[in-house]
C-alpha cells in the first residue's frame, strides 16, 4: 500500500479505539470507555501538506498535536532568523507540550511530508482530564518522554564525533520505527540531509560525507531518502565507539 493510500485510509479512521497508533498515543492504557470519551473530544485533520505550518513559535496554545501518519520538524528561530531544529516528530507523537506553561508556542512546527494529525482542544483540557481519570498520566508521561529526548540531544551534541551523531541518529529513527511495529532496519527519512545536518549541529557537506563513507563501509545501503540498515550491531559499535555510554 502506498503512502498516498495509507493517508486516505486514516482519514476515514477517526475512532480512537480502532486507530493502530492508540497504544503509543493518549489512548493507551485507557479503558474502552475512556478511549470513546478521549476519541469525543478529538478533532481530526485532513492531509496536512509538507511545508504545512501546523502553529508558530508566539502563537496561543489552542491544541494539543498527536501525530496520525506523517512526520513534523519542531524548531526555534535564532536571534539573526536562521532556524535550529529542536525534534523530529514521528506518528504517535505528542506536540505543544512546550507551550503548556505559558499557553503560548515556544517553537514552530512544520510538515515534512504528507502529515495527518488529531487535535486535543487546550480549553477543553481540564474537562477532558475529569472525565477521562487516565489522560493526566498520559500527558505526564509525554512529558518525561520529552525531556528524556532533550537530555539525550545534549549528550549526543555535546559528547559525540560527527560519525558518531549521525549513526546514533540513524539508530534512533530505526528504535522508533520499530517500535510502531515498522521495518527496523529499512526506512524512508521524512527529513533532508540539510535537515538532518541542522539538527546534528553539522555541516551539510559533512553528513553528505559521512552518508558516503558508511556506505563505502558496508555499513548503509542508501537510495536517495531510502535508508537500510545493513548491520544494526556495526552501527550500534559506530555511534558508541568512544567512552559515553549508550542510552537505552
Amino acid at each position: 500500500m502506498g503512502t498516498s493510500d495509507n493517508i486516505v485510509r486514516l482519514h476515514q479512521r477517526v475512532s480512537c479505539d480502532e486507530c493502530s497508533l492508540n497504544r503509543f498515543c493518549l489512548a493507551a492504557g485507557l479503558d474502552a470507555q475512556d478511549t470513546e470519551r478521549l476519541s469525543a473530544t478529538m478533532r481530526h485533520s485532513r492531509p496536512l501538506p509538507r511545508g504545512h505550518r501546523l502553529f508558530r513559535s508566539g502563537e496561543p496554545l489552542e491544541h494539543l498535536y498527536v501525530i496520525k501518519a506523517g512526520a513534523v520538524k519542531i524548531y526555534s528561530s535564532t536571534a539573526d532568523g536562521l532556524e535550529q531544529i529542536l525534534r523530529f516528530h514521528l506518528p504517535g507523537d505528542l506536540m505543544g507540550l512546550d507551550a503548556m506553561g505559558e499557553e503560548r508556542h515556544m517553537s514552530t512546527a512544520v510538515a515534512l511530508e504528507t502529515t495527518m494529525v488529531c487535535m486535543l482542544p487546550w480549553h477543553a483540557i481540564d474537562t477532558a482530564m475529569r472525565q477521562i481519570p487516565g489522560l493526566q498520566h498520559q500527558l505526564l508521561r509525554f512529558v518525561g518522554n520529552e525531556i528524556a529526548t532533550e537530555n539525550e540531544r545534549v549528550v549526543l551534541l555535546g559528547q559525540r564525533s560527527a560519525r558518531e551523531r549521525l549513526a546514533a541518529f540513524l539508530l534512533y529513527l530505526s528504535a522508533q520505527f520499530k517500535r510502531r511495529g515498522l521495518s527496523a532496519t529499512e526506512f524512508n527519512l521524512p527529513m533532508s540531509r540539510q535537515e538532518i545536518a541542522n539538527y546534528l549541529a553539522l555541516a551539510i557537506e559533512t553528513v553528505s560525507r559521512l552518508f558516503t563513507s558508511f556506505q563505502g563501509e558496508g555499513l548503509v545501503t542508501i537510495e536517495r531518502r531510502f535508508v537500510r540498515l545493513e548491520s544494526l550491531e556495526a552501527m550500534r559499535q559506530t555511534a558508541y565507539s568512544d567512552s559515553v555510554s549508550a542510552v537505552s
